[in-house]
């Protein structure tokens, strides 16, 4: 509820505990208000209810630190493929030996916004694999931004 009074009781995905499923259309079924429509699975699938950007400064890969494929391998599994890869060669002097250089291969993650539909399953990996389980990052490296979804009331 991150729009306060005037937001309460709207739903909300929270990726950081779990994304919208795309084998799922559950939540439209059992809502008791409505707020969230009934969509046959087809049609969700192709719905877009925002889009996943990386946070450059925390990615592993995009900071130079590690390559990671986590988020790249949840949008595939889920049927996206909405991330794909852009290498980066990156050199680094030897600090031993002047005349040294160290060259490294990263695998830059970048969303594709017109197959990405802000589902974020990408998210729960990223927190469960590198926040939860390795505990390398502080907290997920890619955010949802929801897009802003006009509720029509029935006439």
């Amino acid at each position: 509820m991150a729009g306060g009074l005037p937001d309460f009781g709207t739903p909300e995905i929270v990726p950081v505990r779990a994304g919208c499923a795309p084998k799922c259309n559950k939540c439209g079924r059992v809502c008791p208000t409505g707020a969230i429509r009934s969509l046959p699975l087809d049609i969700k699938r192709r719905t877009s209810i925002g889009t996943a950007k990386h946070i450059d400064t925390i990615c592993l890969p995009r900071s130079e630190t590690e390559n990671c494929t986590v988020c790249h391998d949840t949008c595939r599994e889920v049927g996206r493929n909405a991330i794909h890869f852009e290498d980066r060669m990156v050199y680094y002097r030897n600090p031993e030996d002047e005349w040294d250089e160290i060259s490294m291969l990263f695998e830059i993650p970048v969303v594709d916004p017109e197959r990405c539909v802000g589902c974020g399953m990408c998210v729960t990996a990223c927190n469960r694999a590198n926040v939860r389980q390795r505990k390398v990052l502080p907290e997920p490296a890619i955010k949802v931004k929801p897009r802003k979804v006009q509720v029509l009331q029935k006439v």
